[in-house]
């Protein structure tokens, strides 16, 4: 089955082009001045959200759920504007020209800003959905009848929760799709989503494999970071403060890096090979 969507999504683009970009990617991902950058950005952001976690841990699950879920779309945010930057710097490297980081982020300073308003709806939808859930939570701390109406309309929640999951989703999506169009200039701002949404249905089907490449080597460096964090915190640290986690995040964010700085850089490559296939 494997092979057969393989073969699918080369007839018009050769398994070789997928394997040169993303050895290309995977190789210039060592860079130690964007590696040093990334993880500077990482390190920030995963102690804001520990700082978050922290606040959250005395207040009421409504509240705690804002305080675990907010900063994810914060970060979402910063990372459309750190993707733009990196990819740009990419660009200048597979190019050879001489990379300056300086007068790179110069340039790319006010597009950074028009690309990070682009995630401000989702926010803004996000909160819209946490302020519905709020009603949930009253409706369930009604007196006598409370718990059982909550039960009742236990799957508002569940669809509830659901959508902010998918406004993440939406965000990985814009971070692979939109950030070459933006850094790369292929079209005015008020048509990013126009060309974005154009790439995509073009061929959904090629268009997915090269995502699912890009978030496999990150997916699997998270998902283990992740399960040792937990361990760490669960039969070490024993402690309901996130903040004893802030030394932790620096090896964190180390190993994290690389699989960032690939998944921006192939997202460039991807773009530009569905350019090609057209």
């Amino acid at each position: 089955m494997l092979s057969f969507v393989l073969f699918y999504c080369i007839l018009s683009m050769t398994w070789n082009d997928i394997e040169f970009s993303f050895n290309r990617a995977l190789r210039l991902s060592f860079s130690i001045n964007k590696l040093l950058f990334v993880f500077v950005v990482l390190w920030c952001c995963g102690f804001g959200l520990l700082l978050c976690r922290s606040f959250g841990l005395q207040t009421q699950d409504w509240l705690m759920l804002n305080w675990n879920f907010l900063p994810f779309f914060a970060i979402a945010i910063l990372g459309l504007s750190l993707g733009v930057l990196l990819v740009r710097l990419y660009n200048d490297e597979i190019k050879e020209r001489k990379m300056d980081y300086r007068k790179t982020f110069s340039l790319s300073k006010r597009v950074m800003v028009e690309i990070a308003y682009l995630g401000m709806p989702l926010i803004i939808g996000y909160l819209i959905l946490w302020t519905i859930l709020g009603l949930f939570y009253l409706i369930k701390e009604l007196p006598k009848v409370g718990w059982a109406l909550g039960v009742f309309l236990s799957f508002g929640p569940f669809l509830l929760f659901l959508s902010m999951v998918c406004l993440f989703v939406l965000f990985l999506i814009l971070f692979f799709f939109l950030t070459p169009i933006v850094a790369l200039r292929d079209c005015l701002p008020k048509e990013w989503i126009k060309c974005m949404l154009s790439r995509m249905s073009h061929s959904l089907l090629t268009n997915f494999i090269l995502f699912i490449i890009s978030v496999i080597p990150v997916g699997c460096i998270l998902g283990l970071l992740v399960i040792s964090l937990d361990m760490t915190h669960a039969f070490y640290l024993s402690s309901a403060n996130p903040l004893d986690l802030v030394l932790i995040m620096l090896p964190v964010s180390v190993l994290l890096a690389p699989g960032v700085v690939f998944f921006f850089q192939f997202a460039a490559e991807s773009h530009i090979l569905m350019i090609q296939k057209r």
